[in-house]
């Protein structure tokens, strides 16, 4: 069996290049919930932290996949990399509630120059070189590439924090993101620039996706199980499953550890994928299967105490997600038009940022009046309209 395809690394080898080396050094994940709590942030505040950066990255998404469009995704992505990494790395300087949401606010708006375009990048690349078949594969090899390197960033990160203290992930962040600026700049692209002027473009081009996706019912059943999905994140999430372990007191660099095996996996179960997918009998009996289970899984947590049994919990929790993500990915790709596919991605995300920015404070609410294990149930049983949703899907 064949890593990779004849002519894919010539291709592809700056995506599966960063998406390696970026996130070994991408730690984020895995110490920003303890930290905010030590830096005595309640997670109402750390919910609208996120929420802030769901409004920003809201705001700008749409604006910046038509820019994209028009100017190439390629000069947007690096220099949303650049930035990002900047501000990233001056979160390690500042401690105020006020100074860190503006910060946010900020990386919002430069991580909507990252949003999506990887994906349109490549996705159009691959069409315009002939190499369809390269696709699926790209989805499914990728989320294993990040997270075969997160099992490394995971004790990575675990030996910087009891090295340098817990703060040190943001630099580390920063650093990720910036190697994404040099990287890039080897990216192969098949952009042709469009000479047509962006405020005469901009409008019509939206209204032409929206009405592509209002006419695609598919692919609007895939958006509406999505936003479904982002709030039960935003409830049960990992995010949440850390505020817990803190509460249990697990130590810090624990985290790094526990990041290590999630990744693991994150890493093998793509690869698995195709057969899961044809012993379920398709997609769409797939992501019934996988919702399914992710439910049960959230609403079971409040039955259990021991680190132990909320950890395996944690863990299977995260596979199904890991299974979940790329499949999804391929599906809605395969549903949009090459001509307005960043603008629809943009579209897709900033609807989910939406719904993310109402939620995640909801969640941070409802997990400090009520639990953080309500606050887990609820995610649970919020998805179960989801898995409604997925019986609509028609196949074509």
């Amino acid at each position: 069996m064949k890593l990779f395809e004849k002519g894919e690394l010539k291709l592809l080898w700056p995506f599966y290049f960063q998406a390696l080396f970026g996130s070994i050094f991408y730690i984020y994940t895995a110490f920003s919930i303890p930290y905010f709590l030590k830096l005595g942030f309640n997670l109402t505040q750390i919910g609208i932290i996120a929420a802030v950066l769901a409004i920003s990255l809201f705001i700008f998404q749409i604006p910046t996949g038509i820019i994209a469009d028009l100017i190439g995704r390629k000069k947007m992505l690096r220099f949303g990399y650049l930035f990002t990494g900047i501000l990233f790395s001056l979160l390690f300087f500042f401690k105020d509630f006020y100074i860190i949401l503006l910060l946010f606010v900020l990386l919002g708006f430069t991580q909507s120059l990252i949003s999506g375009k990887d994906e349109s990048w490549v996705v159009d690349l691959l069409l315009h070189e002939k190499r369809k078949d390269l696709i699926k594969d790209y989805y499914n090899k990728l989320n294993s590439i990040l997270y075969l390197g997160a099992i490394c960033s995971g004790i990575i990160g675990a030996i910087l924090v009891k090295s340098f203290g817990l703060p040190i992930f943001l630099l580390s962040t920063g650093f990720a993101y910036l190697s994404g600026f040099f990287v890039f700049s080897f990216g192969k692209e098949s952009f042709i620039n469009n000479k047509k002027k962006i405020h005469k473009y901009f409008f019509n081009h939206t209204k032409k996706s929206f009405r592509y996706i209002l006419h695609n019912k598919n692919l609007l059943l895939l958006i509406l199980i999505a936003a479904f999905v982002s709030i039960c994140s935003s409830f049960s999430g990992s995010n949440m499953w850390n505020a817990l372990f803190t509460k249990i007191g697990l130590k810090d660099y624990w985290f790094g550890y526990l990041f290590s095996a999630v990744s693991f996996f994150g890493f093998v179960i793509p690869l698995l994928n195709k057969k899961i997918v044809k012993k379920t009998g398709g997609e769409k009996k797939f992501f019934i299967f996988i919702l399914s289970f992710i439910s049960l899984i959230s609403i079971m947590v409040i039955l259990f105490n021991s680190i132990f049994v909320l950890i395996l919990l944690f863990l299977l929790y995260s596979s199904l997600f890991f299974s979940y993500n790329p499949v999804r990915g391929y599906f809605f790709q395969n549903l949009i038009s090459g001509k307005m596919r960043t603008t629809i991605l943009g579209i897709n995300n900033t609807f989910i940022q939406l719904v993310s920015a109402l939620s995640l404070p909801l969640a941070g609410f409802a997990a400090d009046k009520l639990g953080i294990k309500f606050s887990l149930l609820m995610g649970g049983l919020i998805l179960i309209p989801s898995i409604i949703l997925v019986l609509k899907i028609k196949k074509k």
